[in-house]
This record gives structure tokens, sequence and C-alpha cells, in this order.
């Protein structure tokens, strides 16, 4: 089911590119997959009256399982207890030491949150050194690329990420004429940045007009740390530099990594290689002129029978359509959810206790109604900014004021990939907009899902002719691909698989897709059918899916969009009841 998920995620990303855009256009995780080991976390000591063991003997077996790393851990303990000595309850190593009873009760105690943090410490080390980076020191990555400072390695300074002047600056693209400490020159993309050794001040100048006064000095800036030499080295203040040539940065503390991105370069990086796929998305979005925003209109349903060869099969069914006008501030219209009665009982029953009392039920019923109420005659606001707000009649009588609207501030991430890309989103801006500038480990798996696109979309993959481009993964290709990714064999999973898409001059596209998988592991077999098409303003597609013995689910939606002259609403209107979701759930 793992790789069925992951075929089906991938399917929906190039379904997503084909379908209109809404929109015109400090410290990373560890690895999901992480291998913990034999790394337990343990901070109290051993009690004996539940094991039967006395600290001194949980120690004992210690030393004779874990030899070599209690060799480590005697040595650095007391340290790296002063490091840690806010989690312990005490001030000093000889303090803890009483407090649980012995050195050795201490011993228990410290180590697996020791070795859990080496471990973690040493995994970091392995994933720096897969990506490019060097272990145990600052790294800056510039658009998921770790530069290389063959001789001297960035460092921290006042909070600041310093680096070697031309490591730096020439994988930022610029050239570096060094004249000595007191005029350094830096020339990118046509102005010329001098500066000196000791002093933040930067003078700047246009170089394109071919000599000194030809045109006039632009205006100075300061750096906010003076650059410096160590080692023979000049050493410049890495975020200032990326942030005048235009890149965003970021630090990602675990990781000890300057993030610096040029999403414009990153996008146009991975276009290269989607050039038939981003015909498809020039055609489905709409050539806005100034002042104009883009009016999509959705109108879908969801159907799921559940099979039930005693008292008969159940059908549950829900409606959905909204109107929405977006430019690349805000989106704002209406939408409509409706359940039908036998899907919202059902939900009741997933809800509460079918034991419960007749009153509960009842207050179950009667605010999951509300909700319902409340999707079913709805309008939406929300901004760039990451705010958004919901109005419906269900929502003034819940507050008891006309014209209520509820409140919310949304994660900044989710907001971004609303507003993602511009008015012709490509699958470079798309991919680029969900790059994050805080974490190493995110911007390798944003890096992971480029790759698992580019073995499934790529211009490779298609093959063309009379005009139409032709795209076709069957059984084989995928065996390959899953392959490939590291995913294992899928001849066993798989009894029948083919997708076909197909892509005209003008961009226009259907979309085909047939599967069927082995019951497996007690998994059952399912049967899965989508079609889908898009022209110039239009989108369409169906999926039907089959599971043996337990049901079957159907999806249609259908997509117009045209430009407009209107604007979406930025804020609820002046005259509004505007309040925050807590407050009118208290309420």
């Amino acid at each position: 089911m793992k790789k069925l998920s992951a075929l089906l995620l991938s399917m929906v990303m190039a379904v997503s590119l084909a379908v209109p855009a809404f929109a015109d256009g400090a410290d990373g995780p560890a690895p999901d997959d992480y291998d913990y080991g034999d790394a337990v976390p343990i901070s109290a000591p051993i009690d004996d009256d539940i094991y039967g063991w006395t600290a001194e003997d949980e120690w004992e077996s210690v030393c004779e399982i874990y030899p070599e790393k209690v060799a480590v851990f005697q040595t650095e303990v007391k340290t790296w207890f002063a490091q840690h000595a806010d989690w312990y309850d005490a001030d000093t190593f000889d303090e803890f030491v009483e407090n649980v009873g012995g050195e050795e009760a201490a011993y228990v105690s410290l180590f697996y949150d020791w070795n859990m943090e080496r471990e973690e410490a040493l995994a970091r080390d392995e994933l720096i050194k897969a990506l490019g980076g060097v272990p145990g020191q600052v790294n800056v990555r510039v658009n998921n690329e770790f530069v290389k400072f063959p001789d001297a390695a960035p460092e921290i300074t006042n909070g600041r990420t310093m680096a070697p002047l031309r490591a730096i600056m020439e994988a930022l693209g610029a050239e570096v004429a060094y004249n000595g400490n007191d005029d350094i020159r830096c020339t990118v993309n046509g102005v010329e940045y001098t500066f000196a050794v000791g002093s933040s001040a930067v003078h700047l100048r246009y170089v394109e007009y071919g000599g000194e006064g030809d045109a006039p000095d632009m205006e100075g800036i300061v750096m906010d740390c003076a650059p410096y030499i160590k080692g023979g080295r000049t050493y410049v203040p890495v975020r200032f530099f990326a942030e005048a040539l235009g890149y965003e940065v970021g630090w990602d503390g675990e990781y000890r990594t300057a993030t610096l991105l040029d999403r414009e370069a990153l996008a146009a990086e991975i276009d290269k290689d989607f050039t038939i796929m981003n015909r498809v998305q020039a055609a489905n979005a709409l050539a806005l002129k100034e002042g104009e925003s883009g009016q999509t209109k959705t109108k879908g349903s969801v159907s799921v029978t559940a099979f039930d060869t005693l008292n008969g099969n159940k059908t549950y069914q829900a409606d959905f359509d909204s109107k929405m006008l977006a430019n690349d501030q805000a989106v704002s219209g209406s939408f409509s959810l409706k359940l039908s009665d036998s899907m919202m009982d059902e939900l009741i029953k997933n809800l509460i206790s079918s034991n419960a009392p007749d009153e509960d039920i009842a207050g179950v019923r009667e605010r999951l109604s509300l909700v319902l109420d409340v999707l079913e005659n709805a309008e939406l606001i929300m901004n760039k900014d990451g705010q958004m707000w919901v109005h419906s009649p269900a929502l003034d009588q819940l507050g008891g004021v006309k014209d209520t609207w509820c409140g919310m501030d949304l994660d900044f991430s989710e907001s971004q990939m609303v507003f993602a890309g511009t008015n012709a989103a490509t699958v470079g801006t798309v991919l680029s907009s969900l790059a994050p500038t805080d974490s190493v480990v995110m911007s390798d798996e944003v890096s992971g899902a480029v790759m698992l696109l580019m073995e499934l979309y790529s211009d490779d993959k298609f093959t063309t002719s009379g005009g139409v481009s032709t795209l076709t993964i069957d059984a084989e290709d995928l065996e390959m691909l899953f392959e490939n990714l590291g995913m294992g064999g899928i001849q066993d999973e798989f009894k029948t698989f083919e997708l076909t898409m197909k892509v005209d001059e003008k961009g226009g596209t259907t979309v085909t897709c047939e599967m069927e998988t082995s019951a497996q592991f007690g998994t059952p077999a399912v049967k899965l059918s989508m079609t889908g098409a898009q022209s110039a303003g239009e989108a369409a597609f169906t999926v039907e899916l089959h599971a043996a013995n337990i049901g079957e689910f159907k999806l249609t939606v259908d997509v117009t969009q045209q430009a407009t002259a209107g604007k979406p609403m930025t804020q609820p209107p002046e005259e509004a009841n505007v309040v925050d979701a807590p407050e009118l759930l208290e309420s």
C-alpha cells in the first residue's frame, strides 16, 4: 500500500499541474527514516524493585554490551552533563550523582541520553556528507548545492555566518578582484561592490556603461559585520551579500548550515526538463491583463458505496462547488459542501460510541449539523499574508450578530502554496516555491520530489509524433521506477498498470490510467480507473476505485476558468463582525 500511495501521490501531482492555479502569479528535524539502533533514552535511575537489579548490576551490563561507547562516554560525561544540566534538575555532575544515589546510578541514567544525542549527531554528519557538505563545520548551501571551501571553512562570528570571500562570492555568481585589503571588488549582474577589510561601508556603481563617471554612483550601503582577515583569508558576511544579490537566506541550526535560495534560478533549472508539462500549464493558465483576476468555478461530487452482503450496500454522497476570484494578492468567493443524510449518520457513528446516551448522540448531531450548515453555504477570503476568514448564515446564528466572519491565521507555508507561481505556473515555480530556507532535511525532500517527477514526467519520457507528445507508463516501467527509487519490486503487487498522457501542440491534454493490484498480506485487491482532459480554461477528471469485498469510490470534478475585471476581497467588509475561531466556538 505504501508503494500504491506513492504512485497515487505522483499522479495527483501531475494532475494538479494541469489544473488552474488559484492565483496569479531554526532548526531542521532529524530524518524521518533515522534508525536509532540500540539507543533507548532513559533519564532516570533503574528502579531496583521493578528490575530486581541494582544500578551497579545494570551499569556492569551496559559496560559489557557497549564497551567502546562506554569508554568514550566516561571521558565526555562531565562536560556533556554541564551542557545539559537543566534536563536533570542539578547544577553539577557531583550533585546529580548524590541525587540519584551513586556514580553507577548516574551513569545508567545519563548513558542512553548521551548515546541518543551522539547517534543523532552521527546521522546528521552522514546526511551532510551525502549531500556534499563537510561534517563538523559551518556549511553554506546555495540552491541545494553545498559550497566547496578548499582551504578555509566558514565560521560564526558575533552571531553572523562569515565565509571566505572568493569561494562564497563565486558561488553566488560574482567575479572577484582583490587589489589589497583596501580595494576589494565583486561584480555581478552589472553592479560592482567595492569595500575594504575592517570597514562595513560598501560602495556600488554600475559598470556596464564602460567607465568611471559615465553613470552616477548608486547609493552606498552598510554591511552588518565588517570583513576581516583570518589565516590569510578574507571573511565576509554571507547574509549581507546573498540578500544584496537577491537570494533568500535561512539558517538550519541543527545542521549548522546557512541556506541561500534563488527561487527563480532554481525554477529555471527544474523547468529545463519539463517543457512539455509546462506547455500543459501554459495552455491552462489565463492570460490576464493588468488589473484582471481569474475566476474559477469548480463543481464535483464524491460517492462511496460500502458493500454489505447481509444488510445491503450503503451509499454515501457529498456534492461540492465553488466560485472563486483570485489574483496574486488574495482569493475570495463562495463554496458549498453538502453531505447526504446517510454520510452524516455514518460520521456520527464514528464520532461517538453506539452505547452513548441519546442526549449525547443528539448533541453530536447538533454540533455536526452546525458545521455542515456552515459549509453548505459559505464565503471565504484568503490573502497572501496568511489570513483567512469564513462567513456563513450559520455563523451569524451562532454569533448572534449579522455578517459574522470567523478569522484565523494560516501557516505561512500553506499560504505560500496557494499563491505559488505566477499567472502561468510551471513545474519549476511550483516546486521551487516549496523549497524551505531553514531546513536541510526538508530541502532534500523537495529535491526528492523533483527526482520523482523527472522519473515520471520529464521531456525524455515522452515521444512526439504529428504534433502530439505521448507518455506511456506500463507495469514494466513502474517496476524499473520503484527499483531506481529503492522501493523494491512490484511484480507481485500490480496485476495490470497503464497510464497514458497525450499533449497536443497547444497544451491540450488527455490522461487515462487503468490499474489493478493483487491482494497482499490482508490488503484487498484494488482496481482503479482514471480519465482526465483539459484545454484552455477547462478541466475535468473522474476517478473510480473498487476495493474487493469492501466498496467503491467515485470522484468527479469539473473546472472552468476565465478572466474578469472583478477583484477578490482582501479582508471582510468594514461593517462586518470579525471574531477569532476560538472566540466563536466558546460562544
